[in-house]
């Protein structure tokens, strides 16, 4: 014989979460591990990697690219982390008063003069 289901009117539905909102994902610092560094960014509209950079694209001359590389690459150094390691050198460096000698008089943005 075959079961009959009974409408009791009580509907047995999921309950709906609102929406999330953009800011509930820095509310909690707790939560600002990778993930939530990743989560972060997406909302920020950039894209990172595992361990949270941002990619950012910039110009080499080419025989300081394959200095670079050869470098990371005879000590066993991530290339990545190597280009990471130089930039924080530069930034520390220019912290501490070193700054680049500029073409001209600058305007709006210099042209930093770099010797090869």
């Amino acid at each position: 014989m075959a079961r009959k289901k009974f409408d009791l009117g009580i509907a047995e539905e999921a309950p709906t979460q609102p929406p999330r909102k953009k800011k509930d994902l820095f509310e909690n610092p707790l939560e600002q591990t990778r993930s939530g560094r990743q989560k972060a960014s997406k909302v920020a509209g950039r894209k990172t990697d595992a361990s949270g950079r941002v990619r950012k694209t910039i110009f080499l001359d080419p025989t300081t690219i394959d200095e670079i590389e050869a470098l990371s690459d005879s000590k066993g150094y991530g290339k990545m982390d190597f280009y990471e390691w130089l930039v924080l050198m530069g930034l520390q460096q220019f912290d501490k008063g070193v700054r680049p000698e500029v073409e001209g008089e600058p305007i709006v943005r210099a042209k930093i003069k770099v010797e090869r």
